[in-house]
C-alpha cells in the first residue's frame, strides 16, 4: 500500500470510517481527467455559443436573424453541468474552476449585449438621438467627407470610385458643396430660393428655383429634376426623423475607433439600406464614419463616408454661399424629369451660351 489511513471517529450509528491520508495515485488520475474535461467542455460551449448571436455574416454585411434565446436558454441550464464537474471532485481544483467560471461570464455578458429582441435597442437610440440634436443645433458648420462607393459591374468585378466633399451649411437657407473626384468636379450653391450646379470640366451650370428652406430646396430638386443633394442625410433639420423613417432597427455594436477618435458604434437595418454609423463619444457628438449597403441592384452596393475636420465654432464667410460664373462659362436649363403621368424625358439641354457674370 502506498498509503496510510488512520480511523477517525463517526456519529453514533455510523460506526468508524477511513480516511485516505497521504499520496493517491487513484485519486491523482481521476483529478486530471475531470481537469482536463472541464477546460475540454467549456472552451467547446464557448466556441458554440459565441457563434450563435443575432447577427450573421452576408454578401451585404451584417445582417440581424433570430432571436438565439432558447439557445442561451440552453447554456444557462448546462453552464452548471460543466462547473459541476469541478464541485464534484472531493478537493475541488481551482484552476478548473476559475477556467469555467471565466468562460460563463465572458460568454453571457457579450449574449446579453447582443441578444436584444428586434427593434430599437434604448442605449443606441440615445446615442443617435444626441449626435442628431447636436448637429441640429448648431446654425452653421463646415467639415470635409471623403466617400468610396462600391460599383458592381454588370458580367465583371466589383470597382470602388472615390469623391472628396467640402461643405459649408448655414441654416436655414444656405449651403456651398464642392465635390471633386477623379473624373468630375462639380459645385452646388444654395440661397435663399436659388439652387445653382456647375460642372467644372464641361465648365457650365444651371439655377433652378427652389423652396427657401434647405429641407425642402433638397427634397424638390430631387422630386422634380432627379438631383440627390451629397449628404442630404446629414444637412436636414431633423436627422433623426429623416433617418429613422426609413429604418426598422438600431442596435449598439460597443466601441471603436475611427482615425483615432474613440466612436460609439451602431448598426441600422431597413427594407431598402442597411447603415452603420460610428459616432464621437465625449462632449461632441458628431458622425465620423457612415457605411450604406444598399439591397436593392442598379447602383452602388456600398458607400463608405468618412467625416474629418468638424467646424462648429468658426463663422462662414456669406461670399462662400454666393455663385459667380467661372469665365466662359456657358448656362444651361434643366428639363423636369421622366414622370408617369406625362411621359416627358428628363434631360438638359444646352442654351445659347449666355455673358458670365463678371467677376
Amino acid at each position: 500500500m502506498n498509503k496510510e489511513s488512520r480511523e477517525v471517529p463517526g456519529g453514533p450509528r455510523r460506526g468508524r470510517a477511513k480516511v485516505a491520508v497521504g499520496f493517491s495515485p487513484r485519486l491523482a488520475e481521476r483529478r486530471s481527467q475531470c481537469r482536463v474535461a472541464t477546460l475540454e467542455k467549456s472552451r467547446a460551449l464557448a466556441r458554440r455559443y459565441a457563434t450563435q448571436m443575432p447577427f450573421g455574416v452576408g454578401s451585404r454585411g451584417l445582417k440581424p436573424t433570430a432571436t438565439v434565446a432558447p439557445s442561451l436558454r440552453d447554456f444557462v441550464r448546462g453552464v452548471p453541468k460543466v462547473l459541476s464537474l469541478a464541485f464534484g471532485l472531493k478537493r475541488p481544483e481551482p484552476a478548473a474552476f476559475k477556467t469555467g467560471v471565466a468562460a460563463a461570464i465572458v460568454i453571457m455578458s457579450l449574449a446579453s449585449r447582443l441578444t436584444a429582441a428586434p427593434g430599437i435597442d434604448p442605449d443606441a437610440d440615445r446615442i443617435f438621438k444626441a449626435c442628431c440634436k447636436y448637429l441640429a443645433d448648431a446654425k452653421a458648420f463646415t467639415v470635409k467627407v471623403e466617400v468610396w462607393k462600391d460599383i458592381e459591374i454588370p458580367a465583371g468585378p466589383k470597382v470602388q470610385t472615390t469623391t472628396m466633399l467640402e461643405l459649408q451649411e448655414q441654416r436655414p437657407d444656405k449651403l456651398h458643396i464642392e465635390a471633386r473626384s477623379p473624373k468630375t468636379k462639380r459645385g452646388f450653391w444654395y440661397e435663399k430660393k436659388s439652387l445653382t450646379m456647375l460642372d467644372r470640366e464641361l465648365n457650365v451650370y444651371a439655377t433652378m428655383e427652389v423652396p427657401d428652406h434647405i429641407d425642402k430646396a433638397i427634397d424638390a430638386v430631387e422630386d422634380q429634376f432627379g438631383i440627390e443633394i451629397p449628404l442630404g442625410d446629414v444637412l436636414v433639420a431633423d436627422p433623426y426623423r429623416n433617418t429613422m423613417d426609413a429604418m426598422e432597427t438600431l442596435a449598439d455594436l460597443g466601441k471603436a475607433t475611427v482615425l483615432g477618435v474613440p466612436c460609439n458604434h451602431l448598426l441600422f437595418t431597413g427594407p431598402a439600406v442597411d447603415a452603420q454609423v460610428w459616432i464621437a463619444d465625449g462632449a461632441k457628438p458628431l458622425p465620423r464614419k457612415i457605411v450604406l449597403n444598399f439591397k436593392s441592384s442598379g447602383g452602388p452596393s456600398q458607400i463608405t463616408q468618412i467625416f474629418s475636420d468638424w467646424d462648429q465654432v468658426s463663422p462662414v464667410a456669406e461670399s462662400v454661399f454666393t455663385f459667380i460664373a467661372p469665365d466662359g462659362a456657358n448656362k444651361i436649363s434643366v428639363c423636369p424629369k421622366k414622370t408617369e403621368d406625362s411621359g416627358e424625358a428628363g434631360a438638359s439641354k444646352q442654351e445659347s451660351p449666355v455673358e458670365p457674370e463678371k467677376k
